[in-house]
């Protein structure tokens, strides 16, 4: 038989639920990993802060005890949480902390909802602090990893040093997990243009994928050669660029040389 939720529990699953989506979404579009494993960092950085709201709000729904726990816990947690992240809006944390206190109030007030704490239970909470633990060591072979920018150089050296371009691809362009942005730049366009550039080769301009970092590509290959005939090579795509912008691409270009 199914169970009846009350309407206070119930409103606190569903902002569970938001919190959940809103930090993975957070995370997602705020990390960038473009070295080797450090994906894996982020997304289980993602799932486990996700699970601590997703997790509580499916144990309200089935009315286990895990998801009482669980929810007093983060509820807990988001007092200092808030305090960090709203320190200069005293409203705001005044706001917070009448919210919090009516869903502590709800959640004690519908504690008989809750089944006993059982082997569920204990399994659920567990399997928590298993991946706390997983987390906590995967974040830690993240801290000796390099920064984005150092990795770029890193990839950069590589490539010029060995004469080939492509060893730029293990690097990304645009933002994290969003594909289609690789027009806005990042670091493979730019370490394609420290090769360019290094080796006075206008033609691998063309590789990148960044309609301005190709433009400055061009530009630079062609301060170096002192050629002004370089700028004759840009693309169409960088052309018909400019000219949305008013812009002739090409005599901007040698204006620069």
């Amino acid at each position: 038989m199914a169970r009846y939720i009350p309407a206070s529990l119930m409103a606190i699953v569903l902002i569970f639920l938001a919190r959940g989506i809103y930090w993975a979404y957070t995370f997602s579009d705020y990390f960038e990993s473009p070295w080797e494993f450090g994906d894996i960092v982020v997304l289980l950085f993602i799932l486990v802060v996700s699970s601590f709201y997703i997790i509580p709000a499916m144990g309200i729904l089935q009315g286990r005890k895990y998801g009482y726990y669980l929810a007093l816990f983060m509820l807990s947690l988001e007092i200092p949480l808030s305090l960090l992240l709203f320190p200069i809006y005293p409203l705001a944390i005044l706001f917070g902390a009448l919210i919090l206190a009516l869903l502590f109030y709800f959640i004690l007030k519908n504690r008989s909802y809750f089944q006993e704490f059982d082997k569920t239970d204990k399994k659920v909470i567990f399997g928590l602090v298993l991946g706390v633990i997983l987390f906590l060591l995967s974040y830690g072979y993240w801290l000796t990893l390099p920064t984005p920018q150092e990795y770029y150089k890193m990839i950069s050296k590589e490539a010029r040093e060995k004469g080939d371009w492509r060893i730029c691809d293990k690097l990304k362009d645009g933002i994290f997990w969003v594909k289609g942005w690789e027009s806005l730049g990042g670091y493979r366009s730019e370490c394609i243009k420290d090769f360019a550039v290094a080796k006075r080769d206008a033609g691998v301009c063309r590789s990148i994928s960044s309609i301005n970092v190709r433009f400055n590509c061009y530009v630079d290959v062609a301060q170096e050669l002192n050629n002004k005939s370089i700028c004759d090579l840009i693309d169409e795509e960088i052309v018909n660029y400019g000219l949305q912008l008013g812009v002739n691409k090409i005599e901007r270009c040698k204006g620069l040389v």
